[in-house]
């Protein structure tokens, strides 16, 4: 399977002209699409110094043209990011066009793609566009204004307190399956003798155990998924049970290891993406609640296993369901932080690595806010914990800063089985500290306003 960067997606839309630095961006969305000769059709913000240009490469920005040009990022740049030495990437809509450019109220200078800007002391500039007016000696003039929106202060603060809270999982055997639901969640999980299904409703602060009757104690249970209203789950020997009036019920004729998560298809009709068993090899497949649809897919070594992070995301602009896939360890037990994503439970593709973990990691966890596109990242090493923040939806990601872990003991979880979990709103997530005596602790993002 190859290695690949996210797809660009392009799709047509009336408004703004959305853009981005970054060759790995996601979508492009067009609001003028005939552009006048004196109007751009592209704008984004470089550096020679190559951290710098990492960064500013995932800075997407929006062009409006109405009577006045606005150019904006929606998205702040990178908190204290140095901008003293910046390119401009300017490309005007007609070849003659002449570009200049002012920075905050000065005078108006030539640009060009090599020349440097000390964007340090003002956020703002101005660009002018002139081209040659037919038949005259006269130009015909359009100017934008650019405003980089940046945080006020660090977006990564976070505040952190322990919780009291009953009936905790100890996480014994790991968490081998998450089912996020309307209000709350179930967790999958082995202890050292039984198979174990706890839930908890709205916030994760009270457990309660759930029966797993039907489902023999010498199977181990390896996921959960749910299609509709139904709920099911896979054990180690290839079975597939599905709820039914208080029992599990085995599934004749299928035999599918894991169930990965939920994807719509085409028509819109509700299936599973899962790894299941063709002729002694592991192949993806999809589920519709009858039968498992196989197209010879063989799984990687490198795709994550079992406990992994999985959720959909309906794009309008394109009319599709994409489903994501990251954390855990991959089937081969090494820790990659590639993203995985797929639009029809078959055919996967991975993000390009963009993460660089401090410490080896020994037990990490993702959870992500769709209402925010930001996901979280813990990692759990021999000497304590790491946290890595995401801001679209796992793509790229960057380490979190001492402020991110404001109020914990990073020592606390060494070495300890860790679990995280979004609360009822996007202000809240939770850190799970599995063990003997398992600990439970509240997370406040504190997002920073920007400018």
């Amino acid at each position: 399977m190859r290695r690949i960067a996210s797809l660009l997606l392009p799709a047509l839309a009336a408004g703004t002209l959305l853009l981005s630095s970054a060759c790995n961006s996601k979508k492009t969305e067009l609001q003028d699409i005939h552009l006048g000769s004196n109007q751009l059709s592209a704008f984004s913000i470089s550096s020679s110094e190559k951290t710098v240009a990492s960064a500013l490469e995932r800075v997407q920005f929006s062009i409006r043209n109405s009577t006045e040009g606005q150019i904006t990022n929606p998205e702040p740049l990178p908190y204290g990011q140095a901008l003293d030495k910046v390119r401009l990437r300017i490309t005007a809509a007609a070849a003659a066009a002449q570009v200049e450019v002012a920075l905050g109220t000065g005078n108006f200078e030539s640009w060009t793609a090599t020349k440097t800007y000390d964007l340090s002391s003002t956020k703002d500039l101005r660009i002018r566009v002139s081209t040659p007016v037919a038949g005259t000696n006269q130009r015909e003039q359009y100017v934008y204004r650019v405003h980089l929106a940046s945080y006020v202060n660090d977006p990564q603060t976070f505040q952190w307190s322990e919780v009291s809270a009953s009936q905790l999982p100890t996480l014994e055997g790991g968490a081998l399956g998450l089912l996020e639901q309307a209000k709350g969640a179930a967790l999958l999980w082995r202890s050292a003798s039984a198979n174990q299904l706890t839930s908890y409703a709205s916030t994760p602060t009270s457990w309660s155990s759930e029966r797993l009757s039907g489902i023999p104690s010498t199977e181990r249970v390896t996921s959960i998924a749910s299609l509709g209203s139904v709920r099911y789950i896979t054990t180690s020997a290839a079975k597939l049970y599905r709820e039914q009036s208080g029992s599990w019920v085995e599934v004749a004729g299928t035999s599918i290891t894991r169930l990965i998560g939920p994807l719509t298809s085409t028509q819109g009709e509700p299936r599973l993406a899962v790894i299941t068993t063709e002729r002694g090899s592991q192949q993806f497949g999809l589920y519709d609640g009858s039968q498992v649809e196989s197209r010879s897919y063989s799984v990687p070594s490198d795709f994550p296993a079992a406990g992994s992070y999985s959720y959909s995301s309906s794009d309008r602009l394109v009319g599709r369901t994409t489903l994501y896939l990251f954390g855990s360890q991959e089937l081969a037990g090494k820790y990659y932080p590639t993203r995985w994503w797929t639009t029809n439970g078959v055919q996967w593709a991975q993000d390009r690595d963009t993460l660089a973990y401090g410490a080896r990691p020994l037990y990490e966890t993702v959870t992500h806010l769709a209402s925010t596109s930001e996901s979280f990242r813990f990692v759990a090493t021999a000497t304590g914990l790491e946290m890595y923040f995401s801001r679209d939806g796992g793509q790229s990601w960057e380490r979190g800063r001492d402020i991110a872990l404001t109020g914990l003991t990073p020592s606390d979880f060494a070495s300890k089985r860790i679990l995280a979990l979004k609360g009822a709103d996007a202000t809240h997530i939770y850190l799970l500290m599995g063990g003997a005596q398992p600990r439970l602790f509240e997370g406040l993002i504190r997002r920073s306003e920007h400018n």
